[in-house]
């Protein structure tokens, strides 16, 4: 039994005694008592009782030693709010999907209402608009141009633009296909659709995995964007910083940690704080990406952290503030004894690491989907039989679904009736000048939808541009897989190759063909780009996948014979591409592959390009369009001969 146990058995039972003596002084003294004293006593009776109840439940919750007394009780309530309103809220949302039109219905008409009299809501008419079908035929489908203006507006301090009031905050989107794009926020619009997702997310991660009600600290990797000012005032920044403004005390890394905006040290910090409690019950990190690199940083940092642990200290070389280092190190205590137990495992490898290195642990979770998969397939090695959870789906414009079946190898989600307004382009509609979307229960299961949404805060029927594959429904509401974003197609002659099957093609080549080899990375691009770079006219087309292979423990080069397997694969999985491979007017894949780490370079590379991106959103992009970072990847060939230098 550990000490916070005892502890917490020893209060309750302090206050069952307490209670004891109250209602025996009750009993003996009632003739005296005035109705004050004994209402008094009776609040106080009542108080005892839910806080001895209280101590005897968290006893039972296996709590960590770790644990502060503030911290111990915030993650009870936490998961008791969960337990209960998300009970609420799930079942609420089972209630409404079997009848979305009202549910939907309902939630656009409540927006339109309470946006009719801004500047955009007079312009499009909202309070004349009685229904979903005259929302659809007197609004136009739209883009992120669409509200440019409106957006310089608000940023100018204008208020009731987009929505009532001021706004709050203006989300970045990550940039890394394309511009950031600016999303007003205000908070009270922006808070009930979050509670609603993380409700509902959380309750069901508690129903598949009962181990995540155990009371233990959770080691929280997420680093925070830079936050800067509009010329108002207002802060900018990416949506993660808006959702969780102040981290909870429960997680394993102190308040200073989250001030670190960097990936390289944000992430050394939070592994020392994490590494240094084996009590640990859930990793949490934004996106898959993030989640890779944790790891990796683990598996080539963990002398130097050993040594961290050991000395009670962070290292001088960790590039932070000296005034924050000191900061850390007053609640970092030296701790000999978990050092060894750090070495001793991390020297037999990084197989099934977390469960040697956290017992208790029983969860990852981090978003997973679409392209992500390739970095969620490189954590389930460090994973091992510890469950990987992708437990929500949403983006900077807004959030878009939960997983319900949150421990399901592959990553569906559910649409939420109630927190967005949903509509379906079609695939055959995505080019059409007047496209004609789907309601969500008219959509059907097997074929790909753009997925258009109007959400709290000022976007009405935007394209996303995620191409989503409905798999399924949950009575009458959708659950689908995230394929690709629009954009993200190869395309030399009119095959439009999309970035999910280009990944099955790399995926099934190496799971069939090459199963001791291990994938890292990969992106892609047409040939005329570096035809074009080189001033020469493309005689001929092919795509270039550059590739960063990994075959027990270092690069790897394929054959010729075997970088043929790729292009094999993707003509089995896209039958206009195999009839243009057929025919001669597509030329057989060109493959190289790059060094070790060229990838992680890369994403540098785009960090520093883009200083807006934080590490929390950047998404490598699957198909590679910009010249300096093609040039780059070129360098990194371990193949270099097979083509000039640039």
């Amino acid at each position: 039994m550990t000490r916070i146990v005892v502890q917490c058995i020893s209060m309750a039972v302090l206050c069952c005694l307490g209670l004891v003596y109250m209602l025996y002084g009750c009993v003996t003294a009632w003739p005296v008592l005035s109705w004050i004293k004994l209402l008094g006593t009776g609040v106080l009776s009542v108080m005892t009782s839910c806080l001895a109840l209280m101590m005897f439940e968290i006893s039972l919750s296996n709590p960590s030693e770790t644990h502060s007394y503030k911290s111990l009780l915030t993650q009870y309530l936490y998961v008791r709010v969960i337990q209960l309103y998300g009970r609420y809220m799930y079942r609420r949302f089972q209630k409404v999907s079997k009848d979305v039109k009202t549910a939907q219905e309902k939630f656009l008409l409540q927006r339109l209402k309470k946006t009719s009299d801004t500047a955009y809501g007079k312009c499009y008419d909202f309070s004349s608009v009685k229904s979903r079908e005259m929302f659809v035929s007197k609004h136009p489908l739209t883009g992120y141009q669409h509200y440019e203006p409106y957006v310089e507006r608000i940023m100018d301090g204008e208020e009731n633009v987009l929505f009532q009031g001021k706004v709050d905050y203006i989300a970045m989107s990550s940039g890394t296909t394309g511009k950031n794009k600016k999303i007003p926020y205000n908070r009270k619009d922006f808070i009930p659709a979050g509670i609603q997702l993380g409700m509902v997310s959380s309750f069901r991660l508690l129903q598949e995995i009962p181990r995540m009600k155990c009371l233990r600290k959770r080691l929280e990797s997420i680093i925070p964007g830079k936050i800067r000012k509009s010329g108002t005032g207002v802060n900018m920044g990416p949506i993660s910083s808006f959702m969780m403004a102040k981290p909870f005390n429960f997680f394993t890394s102190p308040t200073d940690a989250w001030e670190i905006t960097t990936e390289k040290e944000g992430l050394y910090v939070h592994l020392v704080f994490g590494l240094k409690d084996r009590n640990i019950g859930s990793i949490g990190c934004s996106i898959a990406t993030l989640a890779m690199s944790f790891f990796v940083t683990l598996e080539e940092k963990w002398r130097e952290l050993a040594d961290d642990i050991e000395n009670g200290n962070i290292a001088r070389d960790v590039a932070i503030a000296d005034d924050l280092r000191c900061k850390l190190n007053t609640s970092l205590t030296p701790d000999p004894d978990r050092a060894r137990e750090i070495r001793q495992e991390c020297t037999k490898g990084f197989e099934n690491t977390v469960a040697r290195l956290w017992p208790h642990c029983c969860s990852v979770q981090f978003i997973g989907s679409g392209a992500f998969r390739v970095y969620t397939d490189l954590v389930r090695r460090y994973a091992g039989d510890v469950s990987i959870a992708s437990p929500v789906h949403l983006s900077t414009e807004c959030f878009l679904g939960f997983n319900n079946n949150p421990l399901g190898r592959e990553p569906y989600y559910t649409c939420l009736p109630e927190a967005t307004f949903y509509e379906f382009l079609p695939e055959d509609q995505f080019q059409e000048m007047s496209p004609h979307t789907v309601y969500m229960e008219k959509v059907k299961v097997g074929e790909l939808y753009e997925l258009v949404i109007t959400n709290n805060c000022g976007l009405f029927r935007y394209r996303m541009g995620d191409v989503v594959k409905v798999v399924d429904f949950y009575n009458q509401v959708p659950i689908y897989e995230y394929k690709y974003r629009l954009g993200q197609l190869l395309n030399v002659f009119y095959e439009k190759m999309p970035e999910s099957v280009f990944f099955n093609a790399v995926e099934k080549t190496l799971s069939e063909k090459l199963p001791d080899v291990t994938l890292i990375d990969y992106t892609s691009l047409e040939n005329v780009y570096i035809e074009k770079m080189k001033g020469d006219v493309p005689r001929s087309r092919w795509y270039v996948l550059f590739i960063e292979l990994k075959r027990y423990g270092n690069a790897w080069q394929p054959s010729e014979t075997e970088c043929k397997l790729f292009d094999d694969a993707l003509c089995q999985l896209h039958s206009p591409y195999e009839n243009l491979r057929h025919q001669g007017s597509i030329q057989p894949m060109v493959v190289y592959s790059v060094t070790r780490g060229a990838f992680r370079k890369l994403k540098e590379q785009m960090q520093q390009a883009n200083p807006l991106t934080s590490a929390g959103q950047f998404k490598l992009p699957r198909v590679l369009r910009n010249e300096v970072f093609i040039k780059f990847l070129l360098g990194q060939r371990l193949n270099i001969e097979m083509l000039d230098k640039l």
